[in-house]
């Protein structure tokens, strides 16, 4: 009995200690503080050279310009009367006919406009946009377009006829406008017009006529803003 308590106490101790052991590296495990984890960095969407409170620099718009009237360099002159042509359309004149021959019949009132004007556009019949012509010397012809005295296509506030004294290619600036309101005045004098066209038989005239564009509405010479003839004006001369 003796050996045999000799024998169990021993084994006793050692079991003691082993869950000695076991029970301080549990309570080691639960009280050792983990390692924090790293947390992903979620990249900034705005780009590197903006931060998230600045906004964009917005460019302000361009400012609207107003185009400048066109000018020319050339000898002053006054004294100079203005007046307007215009291409007279056939559809908006009624009344009785006259025959034309070898080419149609037409209001009376448009041909008496095409032999004041010089042309006039038609607008029924089988001539239907083409352009009527008339002078004294050569009586009536067809052509496609309305033509100048030297065969060149009519151009709305550029074409001018003048008389014989004032060369072909003459550039005209408009300067002071006679009699005429001011917003007409500021209108034809914005232009360069171009001396292409004759009219008037006396040379030593200065009386330069306009070319306005095509008849558009009835009753065109009592409504049309620019139907004028102005006096004592003065152009620049190139």
């Amino acid at each position: 009995m003796k050996w045999f308590l000799l024998g169990i106490i021993p084994l006793a101790i050692l079991v003691i200690a082993m869950n000695s052991f076991r029970l301080n590296n549990s309570f080691a495990e639960k009280t050792t503080t983990p390692e924090p984890t790293e947390t992903p960095v979620v990249q900034n969407s705005v780009p590197p050279t903006m931060t998230a409170l600045q906004s964009p620099t917005l460019k302000p718009s361009a400012k609207p310009t107003t185009k400048p009237s066109p000018t020319i360099s050339g000898t002053l002159s006054d004294g100079w009367r203005l007046t307007v042509y215009y291409t007279p359309v056939e559809l908006y004149h009624g009344g009785p006919e006259e025959h034309v021959p070898d080419i149609g019949s037409f209001p009376e009132k448009f041909l008496d406009l095409v032999r004041l004007e010089g042309v006039g556009k038609i607008s029924k019949g089988p001539h239907a946009g083409r352009y009527l012509h008339q002078t004294d010397e050569l009586g009536f012809w067809l052509t496609d377009a309305p033509l100048d005295a030297r065969g060149k296509k009519l151009v709305q506030f550029q074409t001018m006829a003048a008389p014989q004294n004032v060369n072909f290619g003459t550039k005209v600036k408009i300067q002071t406008c006679g009699n005429i309101s001011k917003p007409v005045c500021d209108q034809i004098s914005s232009y360069v017009w171009t001396v292409s066209d004759r009219f008037g038989d006396d040379p030593s005239e200065k009386h330069f006529d306009l070319y306005i564009g095509e008849e558009d509405r009835e009753n065109y010479l009592q409504t049309h803003p620019l139907i004028f003839a102005a006096n004592n004006a003065s152009v620049i001369l190139q």
